[in-house]
């Protein structure tokens, strides 16, 4: 069993940044950018990549970001 999000309160910590994503998604979308949706990416594998306050990524988490972000700026020509 994974003790995780036990240090975020009632639970909400991860929901509340819910609205900040979804403005972020709009905003990428309306103005033609490109998105690195890293939470779309990261939630399957949340326990494996995030730490137990349920939000901040851990080592594996960050090498998994540095690796998504290579990709899609390669993907996108902008390196």
């Amino acid at each position: 069993q994974h003790i995780f999000y036990n240090m975020v309160p009632n639970g909400k910590l991860d929901e509340g940044a819910d609205k900040h994503r979804q403005i972020v998604r709009k905003f990428a979308a309306d103005n033609g950018y490109v998105l690195l949706d890293l939470y779309k990416l990261i939630y399957p594998r949340r326990y494996e990549l995030i730490l137990p306050d349920g939000i901040h990524l851990n080592p594996a988490g960050h090498t998994f970001f540095a690796e998504q972000t290579a990709e899609i700026l390669q993907k996108s020509k902008l390196i």
